[in-house]
């Protein structure tokens, strides 16, 4: 699946990985890789892999590692309003 510099819009949406975003929506939420990988229940290599292969598809970083923390990019803040109100919706995916 290559979104290439697209977040989600009409074309791609079914194509759209919905696992790998709530992956992202939890380190945004959390502000942090390691509550995000305890939360998911996987190992943080295997969210950090996971996150690298979605800022391939959608073709823009959305994380930046700081001391601390992470923070958002723009993109990756667009992304985070797009997708938040579908996972506070959807409790449970």
């Amino acid at each position: 699946m290559a979104i290439k510099n697209k977040l989600i819009t009409a074309s791609n949406f079914k194509d759209f990985d919905w696992n790998k975003a709530k992956l992202f929506y939890h380190i945004a939420k959390s502000g942090s890789f390691t509550k995000a990988a305890r939360l998911a229940g996987i190992d943080q290599s295997v969210l950090t892999r996971q996150i690298q292969i979605l800022e391939k598809q959608v073709g823009c970083p959305l994380l930046v590692r700081k001391a601390g923390g992470i923070a958002l990019t723009r993109k990756g803040e667009e992304l985070l309003k797009m997708v938040a109100p579908f996972f506070l919706e959807v409790k449970g995916f």
